[in-house]
């Protein structure tokens, strides 16, 4: 008894970006889901996720790298779609000469359509590429320092990885980093003494 063939994919037309044709209707429904706002924000984070999938097992081309562009200025306000989709960028063939353009990009039209935490992203992602060479635009800088005093936690937190990103690269003597590695030790000293001011959960009331 012979044994059954192996099963192949359909052929691929010689123009498609894709390696199996299968897959460019999955890749065209996630590239709407992660741009469209109405979709659960959920739902876009996992849509980016799978785009990310398709460009790290290079199963698509560098001809698909403008529609994943596109993907993102439309998705700014769900920052975790744009360092996914950002990272993703890195796996597409003959990337790598374009990732620092792409990056920078990304930051400067999340920072003019006021998508802080997506610029914040954007930053972090550019500073480890191989291509960078620090510089910090005089916009980018002033971002960062009000970026700094916002009241979301996280998004600042966010603001000293990235400080502590950039002076391990660049060293530490641009004056933001400087302004950035100060406002971050006054909150550290303000967590404490509002913790040391608490009172005690102790039973016997001390």
């Amino acid at each position: 008894m012979s044994r059954p063939r192996p099963l192949r994919p359909p052929p691929t037309p010689a123009d498609c970006p894709f390696e199996y044709i299968a897959f460019e209707a999955l890749f065209e429904r996630a590239l709407r889901d992660v741009a469209d706002r109405r979709v659960q924000e959920m739902e876009r984070k996992a849509a980016a996720r799978a785009i990310a999938f398709l460009l790290r097992e290079q199963i698509v081309t560098e001809a698909v790298a403008t529609d994943v562009l596109v993907a993102i200025w439309k998705s700014l306000d769900v920052s975790k779609v744009t360092r996914t989709l950002l990272l993703a960028l890195r796996d597409v063939p003959e990337s790598h000469d374009r990732m620092t353009m792409w990056t920078t990009r990304v930051a400067e039209r999340a920072l003019a359509e006021a998508h802080v935490p997506s610029f914040v992203s954007a930053l972090r992602i550019l500073v480890g590429l191989r291509d960078y060479d620090g510089a910090m635009r005089t916009s980018w800088q002033v971002a960062l320092l009000r970026a700094a005093e916002l009241p979301d936690r996280r998004l600042r937190a966010r603001v000293y990885r990235l400080r502590d990103e950039y002076a391990r690269r660049f060293g530490d003597a641009s004056r933001w980093v400087r302004i950035i590695a100060v406002r971050r030790l006054i909150e550290a000293v303000r967590d404490r003494v509002r913790r040391d001011n608490l009172p005690s959960t102790n039973g016997d009331g001390t």
